[in-house]
């Protein structure tokens, strides 16, 4: 077979022109990828499918008796379709391969009919592989083609079928915006028609959103609304014509409806020619503004003018004071007010101050300006009256004003006012200088009396001036811990012995000496300094008292901000964890006024002290506004009857009679009682007539530095009090 075997190769690969027309494209198709235009295809369906195709062609070349060559054919063109045009090439070779092996070896369809001439069965067979490669090719060309020109058509109709999704979302997006916006929106085209509106265009003026529809001119919007009652301005033709006005590029109004309410119009031309109008309902907005701008210069409470609006007004009259005008300003305060507060709680409190307003606007003229300037502080501005002739008028009428009884949900409640006047220009021609005048002048008002009215004078600026530097002094002294503490004994009359010793706070100033406690206990208490100095007395005291012999006392002033502050059995707890003193020897003494001014409070107070095992004394009794008969409702040890019926002892019989039934009443709560500022051999006689318990005073002895106090500590000098 060897030579026929060259004969065919030579005549198919080199000489046969059409033989390199089949293998050489077949050979470049092997290595073409064509993965893509066959993404489904395995390694298992090629395999097996260049398995079929050997074992077919194998058995169509081999026999001589039928002509198979189709089966050859059909096997090829399923590659082809299968497989694409690479592993088609692959197959045409194969079958090219086998076909001129089974020739040479003289098998196959080309022997019948052709006898041996080989060049015969050679032709046959290479027309075969032509006709082969000329159908299975283009076929397989055609089909992967067709397979990513399909694929291509896919993922174009995914593209946008995506892309259509996300439009419709981006719409219903959009929609749901423009629709939630609060803003009413429309667009008009150059036409004049609108191409774009949301529904609370619609809805702004009370209008459902089909009434507006694409399509529709301005004016048909106009008369849709007009339709349904609701237009700008005097009539709704004015309405129409002011609308209708073109506008050349931006414009923003105001239309204030016939039903009350506020619109805000936006419009802004575009360059098409069309336009975009933005339209808000402003109604709330704008009451919220007034509301503000009211509050900004009123008070909230009483609608009355506030400090800011006063001062204002004051700047404006003090214009028409230098062209020959007079004014004046005058200061109140409420007395009584805290107590109100405090018994009936702050919704009474509220609606006094409400009631007060309206009785200084009934009794003042529209010209006048009332403000309130802060807690129960009202402050009055006159202008054109003769003054200070007419401040004085309306001074008295206020107080009559107030003097008259207030009705508050059952209650019947007395207050009355203190009142401040400064006058202009008289006392001062700046706004700050007239309200410090007016200021200075209430408190000379408080201070002499409630229920008066004190006019400005400059010595009051004088003493306000001592007063700021002695409470900077204070302040420095309390920071430096600038104070002493001088103790008064105290003598128990059944035995003549000193049961213990009161605490008195004494100041030495480097310029001023000794400042007296009248002085500036007063000043401490209105600034709020008695809590820090009642504080380190306490702790003073308690130190000092824990060096004594067991059995002697030492009594602490306590002031009323103390016994109403948040923490006062707290501070005695740690003054006494501290100085290792025992409750028992701490006697506690509380003014009258300080447990009436909140009774309720004062009596939890002082259940809650008592349980600590402190002693505590009513002090000063009888200088407040409590009946004897309150006493029982607070939990005291001790009366300590104050000075002043002491003073009277000697010569009036009364204060005898008081200081007798006030011992009585003691007694019969269980109580003992202290006589204050016992001085003489006279008063000390009556006293313990009386069945007095104790004394302190300068008879016995007066406040002592604790350095002297030793004489009394060991031995008590009985021919004083004899």
């Amino acid at each position: 077979y060897g030579t026929e075997f060259s004969t065919v190769l030579r005549t198919w690969y080199c000489s046969d022109a059409l033989g390199l027309l089949i293998v050489v494209p077949a050979i470049f198709l092997m290595f073409e990828r064509d993965l893509e235009a066959h993404p489904h295809r395995s390694k298992t369906e090629v395999v097996t499918s260049l398995l079929a195709l050997v074992i077919v062609a194998g058995f169509v070349f081999y026999q001589t008796e039928f002509p198979l060559l189709f089966l050859v054919q059909a096997v090829v063109a399923r590659i082809a379709f299968r497989l694409g045009p690479s592993y088609t090439a692959a197959a045409v070779l194969v079958t090219a391969a086998l076909a001129i092996g089974f020739t040479v070896a003289e098998h196959g369809p080309a022997m019948l009919g052709s006898g041996s001439d080989l060049a015969v069965r050679t032709e046959i067979v290479q027309l075969f592989i032509l006709v082969m490669f000329f159908t299975a090719l283009p076929a397989a060309n055609a089909f992967a083609e067709h397979i990513r020109l399909q694929r291509g058509l896919d993922q174009q109709i995914e593209t946008r079928d995506e892309l259509a999704l996300k439009l419709q979302e981006n719409k219903t997006n959009l929609d749901s915006a423009v629709n939630n916006m609060a803003l009413g929106l429309c667009l008009y085209n150059a036409q004049g028609r609108i191409v774009l509106r949301n529904e609370p265009f619609a809805r702004i003026y009370g209008l459902e959103p089909t009434d507006i529809q694409c399509g529709m001119t301005l004016r048909q919007v106009i008369e849709t609304r007009i339709a349904h009652g609701v237009f700008a301005g005097d009539t709704p033709e004015q309405y129409l014509a002011e609308r209708l006005t073109p506008v050349e590029t931006q414009a923003y109004k105001l239309h204030h409806l016939n039903d009350g309410r506020t619109i805000a119009i936006w419009h802004r031309t575009l360059p098409d020619g069309g336009w975009v109008t933005t339209q808000e309902d402003i109604t709330e907005t704008r009451r919220i503004e007034k509301r503000l701008a009211f509050l900004a210069h009123h008070d909230a409470l009483t609608g009355l003018a506030n400090r800011v609006l006063l001062q204002d007004r004051i700047e404006v009259t003090l214009t028409r004071v230098r062209r020959g005008e007079e004014a004046a300003v005058l200061f109140l305060d409420l007395d009584n007010f805290k107590s109100v507060n405090d018994t009936f709680g702050h919704s009474t409190g509220d609606e006094l101050l409400k009631i007060v307003a309206g009785r200084l606007r009934s009794g003042l003229r529209e010209t006048d300006t009332i403000a309130r300037l802060g807690g129960d502080e009202f402050a009055i501005l006159l202008v054109g009256a003769k003054q200070p002739e007419g401040a004085g008028v309306v001074a008295r009428r206020i107080a009559e004003l107030m003097a008259a009884p207030i009705d508050i949900n059952g209650n019947q409640i007395r207050i009355g006012t203190s009142i401040g006047i400064a006058t202009a220009p008289f006392d001062a021609e700046t706004t700050s200088g007239l309200l410090k005048c007016a200021d200075l002048a209430l408190y000379k008002a408080k201070a002499e009396g409630r229920g008066s009215h004190r006019f400005f004078e400059l010595e009051m600026d004088v003493r306000m001036q001592g007063r700021l530097r002695l409470e900077q002094d204070l302040r420095a002294a309390i920071e430096n811990r600038a104070f002493t503490l001088h103790y008064q004994p105290l003598l128990d009359l059944n035995n003549d012995k000193v049961t213990g010793f009161e605490a008195l706070i004494r100041w030495h100033h480097a310029e001023r000496g000794m400042v007296s406690p009248a002085d500036f206990i007063p000043l401490a208490e209105e600034t709020g300094l008695i809590v820090p100095l009642g504080l380190w007395v306490l702790n003073k005291a308690c130190q000092d008292a824990a060096g004594w012999p067991d059995h002697f006392k030492v009594a602490v002033n306590i002031s009323p901000a103390q016994l109403m502050g948040t923490g006062i059995t707290e501070d005695i707890a740690a003054a006494l964890l501290k100085s290792g003193l025992s409750p028992r020897r701490l006697q506690l003494e509380i003014t009258e006024s300080a447990v009436m001014e909140n009774a309720a409070k004062a009596v939890n107070v002082l259940e809650r002290l008592r349980a600590t095992g402190v002693e505590i004394a009513m002090d000063d009794f009888g200088t407040g506004y409590s009946s004897l008969s309150s006493l029982r409702n607070f939990p005291f040890n001790k009366i300590k009857i104050d000075r002043s019926f002491i003073n009277d002892l000697t010569t009036s019989a009364e204060s005898r009679a008081i200081l007798r039934t006030i011992i009585s009443l003691a007694t019969t709560l269980g109580m003992t009682t202290t006589a204050e500022g016992v001085e003489t051999a006279e008063q000390l006689a009556i006293v313990r007539a009386e069945g007095c318990s104790e004394i302190q005073g300068y008879y016995f002895s007066k406040p002592r530095p604790i350095e002297y106090l030793g004489e009394f500590l060991s031995t008590v000098p009985r021919a004083r009090v004899a």
